[in-house]
């Protein structure tokens, strides 16, 4: 008996310096393994694959062991080129047209920092005095995009999708009721890490506003080990000051949201935490104390860290839908270019296979039409064997009679001594009922006879006394044929030219 392996989904997240995934079986939604593959230097530059040759390798190494060939993959984009804004177009468009709408205006009235980006959007809300639609516009750069694609299908992957990172935390908190979602609420997803930080506020479950800072000074003083794991490498009291430099960020960026994005109707009402950083619940109680705000940490599954909350998030992308909630269909966003499916050659060979089909049913119709009229004719002529040979006899009888009328007609109209012309032919024919088969005019002046069983010498010697004859110009011998090889008999065809003036004359005589 066969066993047939199911392929699991690959969730991935590319990092600075490693790449982490999560293979999750794609019917229960069991996870059946998450690790992170490290690279000595960095593998991203300016958010692009800087040595795409050694990812692919190490990653169709593993793809190779794992037997996961062929499987669907849904990726996670860097946080620091996302960008989240919004912006107005006119009612009138339909949701169908809203995709074009922006395609043509994009980094012309709708100004991008980066050329042909990848986007989705989000319909936040109308409004009808100006006549506007509110949309929410979320982007990466197109390029960086295609090259993701690019190297997953050269190792044997499928790209499928796409994702931000804070949409998928978001599921995850959503899931948890970590999420505030009054009007006047706002819930920031922040994630830290040793190398980076990124805020991003939510509103009426929308994304509203986005921040990435790198960095970079502070995550020389981390070193990681080989498992992965990040380590503070130097005093204690230098870590509390680069966590006051980052908390005094975080908390300009509070005020900048709330005076300036919401004009200081609204602020930030709880956060939500999460990322690689070696201890987050310290820096959860520091982040508390510092801003006097509700700070919580996802509740994940006993075996997933915190830093795998974000694959964690997408593995929860199709529970997260609800029949008639559009609503929580915003956080199922896809970058990947999805081909078009080209039907011209689909519809063309249809058509043909169909009329080879038809071209097939006609022949085989007609073939089978013609070879029962055929049967039946067969059948017909064995049922009337006899009558068909009588028919036959008859016709012949029929024309040698006609052929004679036509004879004595044809002598008749040119008065011809026919009595006298046949006595005289037949005089030099010896036995001649027996050996003259057929005699009449093939037309005025010529007459066919065919004889039956005489012998070569007798036919010389006919032709001889006919040539004696004053009417006759000549003798011509069509054929002469016997019945056997050995046979001496023969059947002869010949044609008696007649001088019609000279017969005509003797008649008058």
């Amino acid at each position: 008996m066969m066993f047939f392996k199911t392929k699991p989904t690959l969730y991935i997240q590319l990092l600075d310096s490693s790449i982490r995934y999560m293979a999750v079986h794609p019917s229960n939604h069991t996870i059946i393994e998450q690790d992170e593959l490290l690279f000595e230097g960095n593998i991203l530059e300016d958010g692009e694959i800087a040595n795409p040759a050694l990812l692919e390798t190490r990653l169709s190494a593993l793809i190779q062991e794992k037997k996961w060939k062929n499987a669907k993959v849904t990726m996670l984009v860097l946080n620091e080129f996302v960008t989240i804004r919004e912006i107005e177009v006119p009612n009138q468009l339909d949701e169908s047209e809203i995709r074009d709408y922006l395609a043509i205006h994009m980094n012309e009235s709708i100004r991008m920092t980066f050329e042909n980006p990848s986007f989705e959007y989000i319909i936040s809300g109308e409004n009808e005095e100006k006549g506007v639609k509110n949309l929410i516009l979320i982007a990466y750069p197109g390029n960086k995009i295609r090259q993701y694609q690019d190297i997953l299908q050269k190792i044997s992957l499928k790209p499928d999708v796409a994702d931000v990172a804070s949409l998928s935390l978001y599921r995850v908190a959503d899931k948890q009721s970590l999420i505030q979602k009054g009007a006047d609420q706002h819930t920031m997803i922040l994630q830290w890490s040793p190398t980076d930080v990124s805020y991003t506020v939510f509103n009426q479950e929308r994304p509203i506003f986005k921040r990435h800072t790198q960095q970079a000074m502070l995550a020389q003083s981390f070193e990681r080990t080989a498992e992965g794991e990040w380590n503070w490498r130097r005093s204690d009291g230098e870590l509390e000051i680069h966590l006051d430099e980052q908390l005094n960020n975080l908390g300009r960026f509070l005020d900048f949201y709330r005076y300036s994005v919401l004009e200081g109707e609204g602020s930030v009402s709880n956060i939500i935490l999460t990322g690689s950083y070696p201890d987050l619940e310290s820096l959860k109680a520091r982040i508390s104390e510092a801003l006097n705000l509700d700070v919580q940490l996802l509740n994940l599954p006993a075996d997933i860290p915190q830093s795998y909350s974000a694959l964690y998030g997408l593995t929860l992308r199709s529970s997260t839908k609800t029949n008639g909630d559009k609503k929580k269909e915003m956080i199922n966003i896809n970058f990947f270019e999805k081909k078009k499916l080209n039907v011209l050659p689909y519809i063309i060979g249809g058509v043909f296979f169909l009329f080879l089909l038809l071209m097939g049913i006609y022949f085989f119709v007609t073939r089978a039409f013609y070879e029962n009229t055929i049967d039946e004719k067969q059948t017909w002529l064995s049922d009337h064997a006899e009558s068909v040979v009588l028919s036959r006899q008859i016709s012949q009888l029929d024309r040698l009679a006609t052929e004679s009328d036509t004879v004595q007609e044809t002598l008749q109209a040119d008065q011809y001594p026919m009595d006298e012309i046949i006595v005289d032919i037949v005089s030099v024919i010896p036995n001649e009922t027996e050996r003259i088969q057929s005699f009449h005019l093939s037309n005025p002046n010529q007459i066919v006879l065919r004889l039956e069983d005489t012998q070569s010498t007798m036919a010389q010697t006919i032709v001889e006394d006919l040539l004696e004859k004053d009417y006759v110009m000549g003798v011509q011998f069509l054929q002469a044929e016997n019945h056997t090889i050995e046979d001496t008999q023969l059947r002869f065809e010949m044609i008696i030219d007649i001088d019609a003036n000279n017969l005509l004359e003797e008649d008058t005589e």
